[in-house]
């Protein structure tokens, strides 16, 4: 292999018969040539998983694994470790672990979300020990752990976003137009929905008030007794104003008014759910429009300036700063890249928000 200025992390696993540590420490050895600012390995066995690792070289770990002693166990991982994430440190050094020390990962490569990962499960009470966005994963595993190992790591994996666009597409948002084919009714929406049933129940309360009207008679009766015979008879007397019903009509009038401002709401909150539905659809197209640019032309791009910039330093062409330069418009353009994912994502929950039935 020929070498140059890109490097990458070297990773060594074993399970077999044999003790796995120095099988695995000779493997860290065989891929020195790498380059590499830490180290570290872990073994388990009987339940227990034993992680050592240390900023420097092998041969510091090997004189640390010495020191401090390691489980005699047939299973284990190494890594060697160029810094991107956090500065060469015995803390940032891989294997990473969970919060009770059951799950050890080594990892190469970036995790673009690992900022938002680990405030979520900061929020969930998991306690980080480094700098990386490594450490996100054995959190992630042992938050979805349930009984089955396999299952938990594969939804851990299925979190996060990396370099690869096969393995970012799987976490992506759907694209505006599959949203779009749901042809959502602006007057199914929940604001709409509400509106409309609360002009019912005004309309509602009109009818009721029309039947509260009654006649407004008034009803007397009595016996008299005519003193000449001494007879007695039954009297009784009714009485009615002019109109003879009560109507009602101030009750009624109170309800027509309600009936007419609940209908105006309702025209009101038809009018708003259309406008933010249309405002959501644009802001999902627009978020989208960006991530294709970024993904499809300007992250591309990126990438091949910083593969020219390191063949050209080492064909003595470019300097060590036209390198950087271009390392520094890539690290911009992925930047930029997250930032438009989480942007077209919040689009998307709007949307999905606006059109809720």
């Amino acid at each position: 292999m020929k070498r140059g200025i890109r490097r990458m992390c070297g990773i060594v696993g074993y399970i077999g018969r044999r003790p796995a540590l120095p099988v695995v420490l000779d493997g860290l050895k065989r891929l020195e040539y790498r380059g590499y600012g830490s180290a570290g390995g872990a073994v388990t066995g009987n339940g227990r998983v034993g992680v050592t690792k240390t900023e420097g070289r092998i041969a510091t770990l090997i004189e640390k694994l010495a020191r401090e002693g390691a489980p005699e166990t047939t299973v284990g991982i190494g890594h060697t470790r160029w810094a991107t994430h956090g500065r060469p440190s015995d803390a940032n050094a891989h294997p990473h672990t969970d919060c009770h020390g059951k799950v050890a990962v080594v990892h190469n490569g970036i995790i673009e979300n690992y900022l938002v990962l680990r405030q979520r499960l900061k929020d969930r009470g998991h306690r980080f020990r480094s700098e990386t966005d490594t450490e996100v994963i054995p959190h992630l595993i042992e938050e979805y752990y349930a009984g089955d190992l396999a299952e938990a790591a594969r939804r851990a994996l299925a979190t996060l976003w990396g370099e690869a666009a096969d393995a970012v597409d799987l976490v992506d948002t759907p694209a505006p137009e599959a949203v779009g084919a749901r042809g959502v009714d602006p007057a199914e929406t929940l604001d709409a929905r509400l509106a409309r049933a609360e002009r019912r129940t005004a309309e509602a309360v009109i009818d009721r008030e029309r039947a509260a009207a009654r006649p407004d008679l008034t009803v007397q009766a009595g016996v008299r007794r005519f003193q000449q015979n001494g007879d007695a008879a039954l009297v009784v007397g009714v009485s009615a104003p002019i109109p003879v019903f009560n109507r009602n009509q101030g009750a009624v009038a109170a309800a027509r008014a309600d009936a007419a401002a609940a209908e105006a709401r309702e025209r009101l909150a038809l009018a708003r759910s259309i406008r933010t539905l249309r405002d959501a659809q644009a802001s999902l197209v627009a978020a989208n429009a960006r991530v294709e640019a970024l993904r499809g032309r300007i992250l591309p791009g990126a990438e091949t300036a910083v593969d020219l910039a390191r063949r050209g330093f080492e064909a003595g062409k470019f300097s060590l700063l036209d390198v950087l330069d271009a390392q520094t418009a890539l690290t911009t353009a992925r930047t930029d890249l997250i930032a438009a994912r989480l942007e077209r994502a919040k689009a998307l929950a709007a949307l999905e928000r606006a059109a809720a039935q």
